[in-house]
């Protein structure tokens, strides 16, 4: 068994990753509330599982539902992934590990901590002006290019893609969760400060650039401000506007909201009910054009 740290989860697993998770210099933080999770190799059969429960996300990714179990079935990389309790079987052939990695690490961990309580958000976050903001959107709406826009102008790094929210004494805290990058090209990665030393690994496929990064590269702060990306086709300015069920938009906006049911969503808006009273929630609307992104600091003073 491989062991790997992760905030609030301890993976033991059969298959090895050749990079580091997570693993935090505020582990001491989260070592009170650890949730053991247990990965294995195996068989699965998918005609096995009710196939009446299902919930199609796309052409090659179906989750099936049983009574004590989820299974994914991810058709394109012909990956089988059984998740029951706290324990992982997994089918698959050979496949490039980051094909591994992005469709089973980052597909499993969001269910675990959307089942404990925790919410995971498709987000880029910096630490700006002294306020951390979140910014939530779709892929391709423009997080990556917010996010390098104002490192330009002296924001800090939290992460680009992935974000964990959890409450602690009245207070909402973010961790970064970019397990690794996607879009690293060499101005990504000068713009995030990282250097050759802090790479553990770097590869390509299907033309996208990916690489590991050390761990002393994630990032811990308290939430101030979500801003969700809205872009429309009509408006040449930027408005930035209140929004009427923010803790709504923010389920919405949860990576892995394909492993909740009907009473884990009820259960989830019911405990986050209260997070726009202590975090800024705002829909920021712009021309879908990276020039009016570089122009966004200014909207950002609150």
């Amino acid at each position: 068994m491989y062991k790997y740290d992760l905030p609030f989860f301890v993976i033991y697993s059969e298959i090895k990753f050749n990079f580091e998770p997570l693993c935090y210099n505020q582990r001491t933080y989260f070592e009170n509330n650890v949730t053991n999770i247990y990965i294995k190799r195996g068989k699965l059969n998918y005609q096995s599982f009710d196939t009446t429960k299902k919930k199609r996300l796309s052409d090659n990714f179906v989750v099936l539902f049983n009574d004590d179990s989820v299974l994914l079935n991810l058709n394109k990389f012909g990956i089988l992934v059984l998740i029951r309790g706290d324990t992982v079987v997994v089918d698959y052939n050979f496949v490039h590990e980051h094909m591994v990695y992005n469709n089973l690490i980052e597909l499993i961990m969001p269910y675990f901590f959307l089942k404990n309580g925790f919410l995971i958000l498709h987000a880029a976050s910096c630490r700006y002006n002294d306020k951390t903001i979140l910014f939530s959107a779709d892929s391709g709406v423009g997080k990556t290019t917010l996010l390098l826009s104002l490192l330009k102008v002296g924001a800090e790094y939290i992460s680009d893609d992935i974000v964990c929210i959890f409450k602690s004494e009245n207070q909402y805290h973010c961790i970064g969760l970019d397990f690794t990058f996607p879009k690293a090209n060499a101005k990504t990665i000068e713009m995030l400060g990282i250097t050759k030393n802090n790479i553990i690994s770097a590869s390509s496929i299907n033309t996208k650039s990916y690489i590991s990064i050390e761990s002393n590269f994630r990032f811990f702060s308290t939430v101030d401000s979500v801003v969700f990306l809205d872009p429309v086709n009509s408006q040449n300015g930027i408005r930035l506007r209140e929004i009427v069920n923010p803790e709504k938009r923010l389920l919405e906006q949860t990576v892995g909201i394909w492993g909740l049911t009907g009473f884990d969503m009820i259960r989830l808006l019911s405990k986050w009910k209260h997070f726009s009273d202590v975090v800024n929630v705002y829909s920021m609307e712009y021309k879908k054009d990276s020039a009016f992104l570089e122009k966004v600091a200014p909207y950002l003073q609150f």
